[in-house]
């Protein structure tokens, strides 16, 4: 028991050393402009059924009934001013989420819940940084990944 305890012990402390010694990200100033929800697409689903039947002299006949079912896939499109810089931005998942929203086939609800500015007016001043893995917005302690489909 004490051994585990140690173990467990060790591993918190070594968590926190490695918090200690990552760098803190450089953030930019920036301001939502704007933003736009465009068609990005469209998701179809259909389904049906088939009848068959064959009768004594080995005749087969039969029927079918089918419907289809197709919605519009929309996605919104944020502005930011950063500097002299304009960007048009829509939200994008880090691995981590996309292989969850797979897992729940929620895309656009996961798309929605995880942008940082769907809620947020134009004016709103938020920051923002990029690395190697994409283009981030802060808003307070949050933050959510965006990939970048324009810029001025």
């Amino acid at each position: 028991m004490k051994r585990g305890l140690v173990v467990v012990i060790l591993l918190l402390l070594s968590a926190v050393a490695n918090a200690k010694d990552k760098p803190q990200a450089d953030y930019q100033d920036a301001v939502l402009v704007g933003f736009q929800t465009v068609h990005s697409g469209s998701s179809c689903s259909t389904s049906g059924t088939v009848k068959g039947q064959e009768d004594s002299s080995g005749n087969v006949s039969g029927t079918t009934n089918a419907s289809s079912n197709c919605v519009d896939d929309t996605v919104r499109h944020y502005t930011l001013k950063v500097g002299d810089h304009t960007y048009v931005l829509k939200p994008s998942l880090t691995k981590g989420k996309a292989a969850a929203g797979m897992a729940t086939m929620g895309w656009s609800l996961l798309f929605t819940k995880n942008s940082v500015l769907s809620n947020l007016l134009p004016g709103t001043h938020v920051q923002v940084r990029t690395d190697e893995s994409g283009f981030y917005v802060k808003v307070g302690k949050r933050e959510s990944k965006y990939a970048i489909v324009g810029a001025e």
